[in-house]
């Protein structure tokens, strides 16, 4: 999500940083900004969350495989 809302640079835990950057190189930019556009119209937190997951997954299935995600 914050990737869709134009955010860049992140701290994190230096054993993070390459399952994120693996993350990170592999979503489209601008389908996140977009996905992230229509959450906006959202107003429960859950719904939000699990909207965004749903996309995520559908999209992306392959960056998921294996997470507990819910």
């Amino acid at each position: 999500m914050l990737l869709g809302l134009g955010f860049t640079d992140f701290s994190m835990n230096p054993m993070a940083i390459s399952e994120q950057k693996r993350i990170f190189t592999g979503v489209d930019t601008r389908f996140l900004k977009t996905t992230v556009n229509k959450l906006s119209t959202i107003s429960s937190r859950s719904q939000v969350e699990e909207t965004l997951i749903e996309a995520l997954v559908r999209r992306y299935p392959s960056l998921f495989m294996g997470r507990n995600l819910g």
